[in-house]
């Protein structure tokens, strides 16, 4: 079954995006102010102490995997110009091509609260410091290839995970076993879900 649009403001935000939109007003489920209700309820931001350990280039896909799902690679491949804010309404606008999603089904997903206030201020840091980068996950001005490493450190300091080898000069080879990156993939889903979001959107929103 096709989505169907889901917030007006989301139509004007992203112009021609011909993907469908998944976002915070449900036709016929809930109002925009009930979804933010919502979101209050499952909290405001990632679990503290993960995302305070993790390097500052790590925190934008965290958070993007927290509350929308999607996979790494998606939003790995996230560029600035499918990025839309509406700073009226505090909301950001994720404008997924056909090309970049698994399923080769475009999306366009517009969420508030955290999300928006992360992305604004990682998108002020990418202007000033590295105009020249597309990336929306970046480290340095340089697309980010990967999220392990630095995921695999925050979870260790923060008692998520372990290294066998602790004493290996590189974390690829200090044996880690823990949380994984996807974990935020069913964990995003499942904040979607409490905070009111039908299953079947909630679904369509990680893709």
């Amino acid at each position: 079954d096709v989505v169907q649009p889901v917030l007006r403001d989301a139509d004007a935000a992203v112009g021609d995006a011909d993907g469908h939109h998944v976002g915070a007003r449900f036709r016929g489920d809930m109002n925009r102010s009930a979804f933010e209700r919502g979101l209050e309820r499952v909290g405001n931001q990632v679990p503290h102490r993960l995302r305070e350990a993790i390097e500052p280039h790590g925190k934008v896909p965290v958070t993007i995997g927290f509350w929308c799902g999607m996979r790494e690679g998606e939003l790995l491949s996230l560029e600035w110009e499918r990025v839309k804010f509406n700073h009226a309404r505090r909301r950001v606008i994720l404008d997924l091509r056909a090309d970049l999603t698994k399923t080769s089904d475009p999306r366009v997903v517009v969420m508030t609260g955290d999300l928006y206030d992360v992305l604004v201020d990682w998108h002020k840091f990418t202007v000033e410091h590295f105009p020249d980068c597309a990336y929306v996950c970046h480290q340095g001005g340089r697309r980010l290839a990967d999220t392990r490493y630095f995921w695999w450190r925050a979870c260790v300091a923060t008692g998520f995970g372990t290294w066998s080898n602790p004493e290996a000069s590189h974390s690829s080879q200090r044996g880690y076993t823990g949380l994984i990156f996807h974990d935020l993939r069913r964990t995003g889903v499942r904040n979607l879900i409490r905070a009111g979001v039908p299953e079947k959107t909630a679904m369509a929103i990680s893709g």
